[in-house]
Formats: C-alpha cells, structure tokens, sequence
C-alpha cells in the first residue's frame, strides 16, 4: 500500500506505523534489491501508533486504518473514540481518515450490524462527515471537510483526474465498489442498531471496548453457536451490576435467616451467638478468591486497553497477586493466634474489605 502511494506524483510522503514496532524497519532490511528503492523513501517512525498520533508532530491528508480486527485489545486501542480525536488533531482541515472493518455482502447479522455500527458511532462522534464502502471489507472514510463521496460516477471521475491513477486500478472499476443499494443497506442497518441502542451504548472508547466485545461474538458465532449473544450482551451491560447485588444481597439474607434458625437477624453470624460454620468458611475464601481474581482480570484489561502490551509484564502483575495473598494468609494466620475476638475484629475488616472492592469492580467499567 505505501509503494503503491508513493507512485501517485502528487504524494509528498508516507509514514508506515504498525502495532509490532519492529516488524517495519526488519522487513524493509530484507527486502529484495528491486524493492528497497521505493522502501527506502517511506519514513517509518519505529514508534506506538498512539503516542506518535498523540504528540501530533505531522500533519496528514489521508490516514489508512487497515486494522484486520478487533478481537484483540491491543487492536481495539485502534478504534476508539480517543484514538479518532487524535487522529483528528494530526489532520489537515479537509484530511480523511478510513477505517476497515468486516461487513457482508448480502446479510448483515446482529454481531456484525452491530460491530459496524460501533465504528460508525464512534467515528460519527468525532468528525461530521462519513461515507462507506459496502462489502465483506467494509471502510468507513471520516472527514470534517466537504469532500466525500459515494457516487459511483463522480467517484471514478475524481479518480481519473488524479495523474497516473489507471497504473494503480483501473477507473470503471471504481464504480463497482460502490452500488448505491448496498451503500444504503448498510447504512440503515447501522443507523437502526444506533436507534435501538440507549445513548452512548455504541460508542467505542478505551474504558469501553464495545468493538472488542462484538468481534468477539461474532467470532463465537462464526465458530458454530447458533445463538445470537449481542441481544444478550446490551441487557447484561445494563443490568448485570444489579443482577450482581440483588444475588449478593439475597445469600446473605438466606444464610443469616438459616443461621439464626430462622430468626431474620443480621446478628446472627457474630461470634458470640453462632460457631463458625466450615460452610461459611468455604464461602468466603471462595468468594474473596473469585473477587480477587476478578479485580485482577479487570486491571489487566485496562492495563493493556491503555498501553497496548501486556505479554511482557504479565508475570509481574500475577506476583504482586500472589504476594498479596500471601501477606493476607500470613496476617489472618497472626489474628487467629492472638484469640477469638481479634480474628472476629479481622474477619468483619476483612469483610468490609472484600465489600469494597467487589463494589469498585463493579463500577469499574
């Protein structure tokens, strides 16, 4: 794509940018003789995408966003409302920026609708002008300028106008990416999925990885299950904190009830007025357990939603975990030995911890 670019006249300069930072430099020093001239001449900053957008040194005409996918966080970071508004500050007034994303020919299914409209929403949350290239390989193409279009004709006129365009595809050809049904077939569907969907639902941000979540379910869904998860996915993004406390709260009503035989007292579980049940000691190093763990995850997926990378620190972040188990074992292990009242003291801190950070992960998006 950049050779070809670069072949246009009225190109001044590519800069080549991948997710692998080495990938660019290591090809271009393997490349055959009759390709390294041409390879030569695109600048190829050896930089993270974000960071080299973000400091905004350049400023570009065009912006190519040939993602494969964002089944990934490390490639969702590329479709993010964040990303497009510093895309936008390293454009020229009428610069565009086009994105790919999977569509279909002829049917679009709830995953796809709306992994589309995702992108559509997010784009159209920071540029006032969009138009789409129909097909399996959807662009959406972005811009604050006046200049785009999808009429077939015009299209392929505009592309004739530019000096030696024919060498890189043939002109008619133009008009066949662009059938004006498919365009308002896809459209529709997109903006229909931006309809059904309560207020910003769409829209894809680094907190809020919603083109992460749809490819992966159109990836199970591509595998063989037959049940669509989208519709499922919007209702447990709207209720499943809820449906969390509402479990949360009712185990404990049914435990004290059923500890207290059947009195309805939250004293019922005190040190004084009950033994400690090995139930109620499994549970709770069950629950805290499956919340540590999921808190852990949590961080994780924000960790890489904000650096891109998390393969190379991984191993650290899983010891500060078990360090912090350990150290928790060890003062559980003090608080027993010193009698009764200090490990009921550190059985309720621990509780009010274990509160805490459940309700933190759940507000934690």
């Amino acid at each position: 794509i950049c050779r070809r670019l670069l072949a246009l006249p009225r190109t001044e300069a590519v800069v080549w940018l991948d997710p692998d930072l080495e990938y660019p430099a290591s090809l271009v020093r393997i490349l055959p003789a009759d390709l390294a001239g041409d390879a030569q001449r695109i600048h190829i900053p050896g930089r993270d995408i974000r960071q080299f957008v973000r400091a905004g040194t350049e400023r570009f005409d065009m912006v190519i966003l040939n993602i494969p996918g964002s089944t990934s966080l490390s490639m969702n970071r590329y479709l993010t409302r964040e990303f497009f508004i510093d895309i936008k500050g390293c454009l020229s007034p009428s610069g565009v920026v086009g994105v790919r994303v999977s569509g279909g020919d002829n049917f679009l299914g709830g995953e796809l609708v709306r992994l589309g409209a995702t992108v559509f929403a997010t784009l159209q949350s920071v540029f006032k002008n969009l138009a789409l290239k129909p097909g399996e390989e959807t662009w959406l193409f972005a811009s604050d300028g006046q200049a785009l279009e999808s009429a077939p004709a015009l299209l392929r006129d505009r592309f004739l106008s530019i000096e030696k365009s024919a060498d890189l595809y043939p002109p008619d050809a133009i008009m066949a990416l662009y059938p004006p049904d498919r365009i308002a077939y896809q459209l529709d569907a997109y903006r229909r999925a931006m309809r059904e969907s309560p207020g910003n639902e769409l829209i894809n941000t680094d907190r809020h990885p919603r083109a992460l979540a749809y490819a992966l379910l159109l990836a199970i869904r591509e595998a063989g299950v037959r049940i669509s998860m989208a519709d499922r996915l919007e209702v447990l993004s709207r209720w499943g904190l809820a449906l969390a406390a509402l479990a949360a709260l009712l185990y404990m009503w049914l435990r004290t009830v059923y500890a207290g035989g059947g009195r309805s007292s939250w004293g019922a579980l005190s040190a004084s007025s009950c033994p400690a049940a090995p139930f109620d000691n499994a549970w709770l190093v069950f629950s805290t357990g499956g919340a540590g763990m999921a808190l852990s995850l949590v961080l994780m997926l924000l960790y890489q939603a904000q650096f891109g990378s998390l393969f190379l620190h991984v191993g650290l972040i899983t010891a500060l975990f078990m360090a912090g188990l350990a150290a928790g074992g060890w003062m559980a292990e003090r608080m027993a030995l010193r009698g009764a009242g200090a490990a009921a003291g550190f059985l309720r801190a621990g509780i009010m911890v274990h509160l805490a950070l459940a309700g933190a992960m759940g507000w934690v998006p």
